[in-house]
């Protein structure tokens, strides 16, 4: 089966019925079709970002759970993904709802930032914890600035004459 994707650039592994994806899929960078629907896959590797050819993959009727955020590499060749009936989280399914480009967008935005990027270096070094930390979940400080002077205040709203 696999020798018979080399040539025509489409790879069918449907009704199969693997528990995870062969890695040796993720080696045929010339895909452009991949179909692993109706199997029990519970994980997509991360290593679909490989297929940088890949138009379309079907992943239907699969034990999914959530989708690698690498799967945003493929935004410049991707055009279809099937992912229906999958436990999928409720958001992922929002966003795949909403579109395509919006769900690898997402996927994109959420990536885990590489412990040896220049940015990681430098909160690190500078001793701050920054693991579990959610911007949208976290209180901003309260800063209190002394009481404003009117007189300054009124003269800057008075018009001047020309």
């Amino acid at each position: 089966m696999l020798e018979d994707s080399l040539a025509s650039k489409l790879l069918n592994l449907r009704d199969q019925q693997p528990r995870a994806a062969p890695g040796e899929i993720f080696q045929l960078v010339h895909l452009e079709t991949l179909d692993l629907a109706h199997n029990e896959i519970g994980v997509l590797p991360s290593e679909v970002c490989h297929l940088a050819h890949l138009k379309k993959l079907y992943l239907e009727h699969n034990r999914l759970t959530t989708l690698p955020n690498e799967l945003y590499k493929l935004s410049q060749s991707l055009t279809l993904l099937g992912i229906a009936h999958n436990p999928l989280e409720d958001e992922l399914m929002q966003l795949y709802y909403a579109g395509l480009p919006v769900l690898l967008a997402h996927l994109r935005a959420t990536r885990v930032r590489r412990l040896g990027s220049p940015s990681a270096q430098t909160v690190r070094s500078a001793g701050l914890n920054v693991e579990g930390f959610d911007l949208f979940s976290t209180n901003l400080p309260h800063y209190s600035f002394p009481p404003a002077d009117t007189a300054s205040l009124d003269y800057a709203r008075t018009p001047r004459s020309a």
